[in-house]
């Protein structure tokens, strides 16, 4: 079922439901611009002294839904959802669910190094007051072990450490309870956007991506390279923040 078939479904659908609920308005879709925000992330240093610096912040990625929470019979359009798609629920996160409201069709390949303000599409999101957003991560046409690639440098006290680290998420590896507490609705268009955003402090915490990375003394020649299939406990860490979701979001500019 292609987007805008599903959309006519799901709205179909709803009629149903509020119909049901002595309710005669059906939903209404708000359709938004989404866009690679490249305006960096972030300037803070790690726990132990490094600024990063990169050149390259590579995602794969597709499958990009929105979800509000409620209650039952409050959210009547998230009910017409999954009569349309009955497998389509959040998984928790931080001790909420939610109901897919919204999507961003397609795969993606994004950089946020070298591709500001990149358009990818518009999102068709349902009117209302949404909690959380979701992905699922790919792998790179080019490179097809790999779903995530950064580079950049490290620096402290003067002395630099190019790095590189890559990741391999699992199949079907998805990352949600992604940070999107927004209210949606028609008066967005037509001066809505929202931001797809990669940031190196924790979203939900107080964390540094890098936090206890010692680059020199990981270093060797002056680099440190951790590929897909590193056992080291340092990558382990920094691959774990990677596929969590306090390092992405989505952020609404109205």
């Amino acid at each position: 079922m292609n987007m805008s078939t599903k959309i006519q479904t799901l709205t179909l659908a709803a009629l149903m439901v509020t119909s049901g609920c002595g309710e005669s308005q059906p939903p209404i879709e708000v359709a938004i611009p989404v866009v690679v925000d490249a305006t960096g992330p972030g300037s803070a240093e790690t726990d132990l002294g490094y600024r990063i610096e990169l050149s390259e912040a590579r995602f794969a990625f597709g499958n990009v839904r929105f979800l509000t929470g409620g209650s039952e019979h409050a959210s009547l359009p998230a009910r017409a959802y999954d009569l349309v798609i009955p497998s389509a629920r959040a998984h928790p996160g931080h001790g909420e669910g939610g109901e897919v409201m919204g999507e961003l069709p397609g795969d993606y390949e994004v950089d946020w190094v070298s591709e500001g303000d990149r358009d990818l599409g518009s999102a068709t999101l349902l009117e209302g007051d949404y909690t959380s957003a979701s992905l699922t991560l790919a792998r790179f046409s080019e490179a097809p072990e790999l779903s995530i690639r950064l580079a950049g440098t490290a620096t402290r006290e003067g002395e630099s450490t190019d790095f590189t680290f890559e990741v391999a998420a699992p199949e079907g590896r998805e990352i949600t309870a992604i940070y999107f507490p927004h209210a949606i609705t028609s008066e967005l268009v037509p001066d809505g956007l929202l931001r797809f955003r990669f940031v190196f402090e924790e979203v939900f915490g107080q964390g540094h991506l890098f936090d206890g990375v010692d680059f020199e003394a990981l270093a060797t020649g002056g680099v440190v390279s951790f590929g897909a299939t590193e056992n080291d406990p340092i990558y382990l860490e920094v691959r774990r923040r990677l596929l969590s979701h306090d390092h992405v979001k989505f952020q609404l500019q109205e």
